[in-house]
């Protein structure tokens, strides 16, 4: 009896012995936060930590040799007691840029979620739009918060959110009735509304895929081993991983530990001792398989890390499976924010495209090469070539592409300057006379296409054999340089400058008349009589200039380059610094236009412009509301010239600035002498598109106003809805300098020009002008009164009042009025007339000057 008590005492000691050794093989004990979010994460009523996370990060811990403690915490905490390194981790965590910062996280995501809306039974919640008005209970600072409120703002939908402690608590409300839906993950949510009475509603939002997190820079280690047990288990079906989803799923897994073995280890301590041993000897086995496999996969990055290329692995859908890069910046995104992600989730349509074409060609035929993409990047524009190979699927999984993406920037950039060299002058870099003949092949089917005219300018410098032999052929380079830059600064977008060679350069003007066409050579002229700078000398220089147009002096290059030649040297042999078309009916209004443009240099200086007023008045009341201010142009010998003629020509030949400003400060003057602030009138002025697009413009306004002493909302400038066509981002900006001036915006003409709803709104007018084109017809054109009527109320919806031009009849007057519309003007009025007949005007502010029935 003494000896076998002795044998127990021996087996109790090697139990323990054992018991220690086992313990002493834990090689991390991990304090793990578990906040109340069942069923993937909770403590059960006996105290036990459970959930899917748990029973996942236990079946990771026992292959990795943790040890697991498990301290209980509220989100808030938890997240607090991980960042402050009181937790190791954390799991079920949602990835937000704002957690990023502070905490790590492992790449591959442990479950995907999504949140959904809950609500009591009798509740009508459908849809987004079902949430205007309701109470929605959500947690403090749970990524639902954020997500759905950006969503009900996205769709205009204002509700009401109840911030909770915890998720229990927001399903508390809504069974309690001080909620009416509560937000949740739908793991949760469906785990735990039959417990409150809850049923889940059609509103889905918030997809999310969910991490294990812990501090910053403090496990590594442990999320990399995480990393490694989910890319593994995920592969495989049967895998404690997905033992684990159909354990939590409702299906429960056979119990790994027999029951005989469990009585015998009851019974016996030496077989417990040997299951101990077996255990240890299990784990070193592998931690040394796990280090074998780890040497394989440093060799495997060493190569990878060899190879300069993108390389990646992709699914037949261009889902990013695997992202390698040594290179990172030349991702489309962070190798993150790939992984999971569809081509067409991160690259533009045409070039997702084309990848998903070459992964699809490389996993039905074997190979893919040849494919080439361009995407830009924040270092600018780079091009890649892809080569595919389909790799062949593991057993029950599809085949997926290995794709190389080489960044071929600089070979694209070394054979587009090849070619441009071969279709550009190397001097000017204007396109040469063979870029000319396709470009102009292209322009001219286009202009047949829609009916259009073209002409073709050919300029010649005056005298330039004089510079060159004067001041020699470098300062003659230069100077040809910039004549090239001078010439495309001037033209449209659309239109083609070429280089000929010595100092020749032809033009082609697409869609323009004839008139358009002098106007053009105008400004061309013009441009190159600024002072060149040419070391000791500073000049500007002439030009000859011959025009013809497309189809009716030809429809060839040929003819028409022969055929502008002709008329640019007729302008050299009439004495130079001219222009001349190719045909005698333009030639007559040729010399029109010049001598318009001729005579309004001088028209300010000489007194011929005059402003005339014409009153503004009220609908609903009758009174005077303000004037607009008219340019008028009486020349000596050419008479009385219409606005309609000689406006066009200023603003082409840049006259208009001039002119422009001196009008407006005429009109201001003019309104600060007849006291418009005190009569709470205002003062329309007309400014054109030229004057509009000056990076002066603005502070020109603000001078005239300070020396002027008018007060800014009494000034309104009117525009033409051809502003939209340039650069609508300098509009909007110079659009708030004016209202920051109190200088009140009307868009004049309306429906004449470019129309367009979205530039109304962007560019906050505070007029809309109706076009005496329109309200012409009024009585007898059902069609127009409709566009009235359309006009006026589209004006209101915007917050903008309405103001009809050329209002002759009472019928007019009345059907405006009836309409809405606010102001008119027009000869029903008075036509505009000079400072001097406004007396009467100024003497009635407050009667009524037009009928109010």
């Amino acid at each position: 009896m003494g000896q076998w008590l002795n044998w127990v005492r021996y087996l109790l000691v090697v139990w323990s012995l054992a018991c220690s050794m086992g313990a002493m093989a834990a090689e991390r004990v991990l304090r793990v936060g578990v906040y109340n979010n069942p069923p993937k994460i909770f403590f059960e009523d006996g105290g036990n930590a459970t959930g899917v996370f748990i029973a996942l990060l236990k079946d990771i811990a026992q292959v990795e040799g943790w040890e697991l403690r498990f301290q209980s915490c509220e989100w808030e905490e938890c997240l607090r007691r991980l960042e402050q390194g009181e937790l190791d981790i954390m799991p079920d965590v949602a990835r937000t840029s704002e957690r990023e910062a502070r905490f790590d996280f492992h790449a591959v995501a442990a479950l995907s979620s999504w949140s959904q809306l809950y609500r009591r039974p009798g509740t009508k919640i459908e849809s987004v739009v079902d949430l205007r008005g309701k109470r929605v209970a959500v947690l403090a600072s749970g990524v639902q918060r954020d997500s759905l409120r950006a969503l009900l703002e996205g769709m205009g939908v204002q509700a009401e959110f109840v911030a909770t402690p915890t998720v229990a608590a927001a399903f508390s409300m809504v069974q309690q009735g001080q909620a009416d839906v509560a937000a949740s993950s739908y793991h949760f949510g469906d785990y735990s509304a039959p417990a409150y009475g809850l049923v889940g509603s059609p509103v889905l939002f918030n997809p999310a895929k969910l991490y294990f997190a812990a501090g910053k820079d403090r496990q590594a280690d442990v999320l990399a081993a995480i990393d490694a047990r989910l890319q593994q288990w995920q592969a495989d079906a049967g895998s404690p991983y997905y033992e684990v989803l159909r354990e939590w799923s409702g299906v429960h897994a056979e119990s790994p530990i027999p029951e005989w073995v469990v009585h015998s280890f009851i019974a016996a301590a030496g077989g417990a001792l040997a299951l101990v041993l077996v255990s240890m000897w299990l784990r070193r086995r592998v931690r040394e398989a796990v280090a074998q496999v780890q040497a394989q996969r440093d060799e495997m990055e060493a190569t990878l890390r060899a190879v300069p290329d993108l390389l990646f692995e992709m699914d037949g859908e261009g889902r990013y499976l695997q992202v390698h890069a040594n290179q990172p910046d030349l991702l489309v995104a962070q190798r993150e924010a790939l992984l999971g992600k569809r081509v067409a989730d991160v690259m533009p349509p045409e070039q997702s495209a084309l990848v998903l074409h070459c992964i699809q060609e490389a996993i039905a035929q074997g190979h893919s090469t040849g494919q080439r993409i361009s995407l830009g990047l924040p270092d600018g524009v780079h091009w890649f070539e892809l080569s595919a190979a389909r790799k062949a699927p593991a057993s029950g999984r599809k085949a997926t592409a290995m794709v190389l993406s080489r960044d071929v920037t600089e070979r694209v950039q070394d054979q587009a300057e090849i070619a441009r060299l071969a279709d550009f002058d190397h001097l000017t870099s204007l396109p040469n006379r063979a870029q000319l003949r396709r470009l102009f092949d292209k322009a001219a089917a286009r202009a047949h296409r829609h009916g259009q005219a073209m002409a073709v300018v050919f300029l010649d410098i005056d005298h330039f054999k004089n510079i060159n032999d004067s001041l020699g052929h470098a300062l003659g380079d230069k100077m040809l340089m910039e004549v090239a830059r001078r010439l495309q600064q001037s033209l449209r977008d659309t239109d083609i400058a070429c280089r000929m060679g010595g100092d020749e350069f032809v033009m082609v003007l697409d869609d323009i008349d004839g008139d358009g066409a002098v106007r053009m050579a105008q400004r061309l002229q013009h441009a190159l009589h600024a002072p060149f700078d040419l070391g000791p000398f500073q000049s500007g220089v002439t030009a000859s200039i011959g025009i013809a147009m497309f189809p009716d002096d030809a429809t060839d290059l040929d003819t028409l380059l022969r055929n502008a030649d002709t008329a640019m040297y007729q302008a050299k042999q009439e004495g130079r610094n001219g222009v001349r078309f190719f045909t005698q009916a333009m030639q007559v209004r040729s010399e029109r236009l010049l001598e318009l443009s001729s005579a309004l240099d001088k028209a300010v200086e000489r007194g011929e412009l005059t402003v005339m007023y014409q009153p503004l008045a009220r609908l609903d009341s009758g009174r005077v509301a303000g004037a607009e201010a008219l340019l008028r142009w009486t020349h000596p010998i050419l008479g009385m010239v219409s606005p309609v003629e000689f406006i066009p020509v200023a603003e082409s030949a840049g006259q208009i600035l001039v002119i422009g400003e001196w009008v407006l400060r005429q009109a201001c003057q003019q309104a600060r002498n007849w006291d418009f602030a005190g009569r709470n009138w205002v003062m329309a002025v007309n400014v054109s598109f030229i004057q509009f697009r000056q990076t002066d413009f603005v502070l020109m306004v603000e001078r005239v106003l300070h020396e002027t002493g008018l007060p800014g909302h009494c000034l309104e400038l009117e525009l033409t809805e051809s502003v939209a066509m340039g650069d609508t981002r300098k509009a909007e900006h110079t659009m708030r300098q004016l209202r920051a001036m109190d200088v009140r915006v009307a868009i004049d003409d309306f429906g004449t020009g470019y129309s367009s709803m979205s530039y109304l709104r962007r560019l906050g007018f505070h007029k809309l002008k109706i076009d005496q084109s329109f309200v012409r017809h009024i009585g007898e054109d059902v069609a127009d009164e409709s566009i009235i009527t359309a006009t006026i109320q589209l004006a209101r919806s915007l917050g903008m009042q309405t103001l009809a031009e050329g209002v002759e009849t009472e019928t007019q007057r009345r059907f405006l009025r009836a309409q809405g519309c606010d102001l008119m003007q027009g000869w029903l009025l008075s036509k505009a007339i000079p400072p001097s007949e406004w007396e009467p005007w100024l003497h009635a502010p407050g009667s009524a000057v037009v009928s109010t029935d």
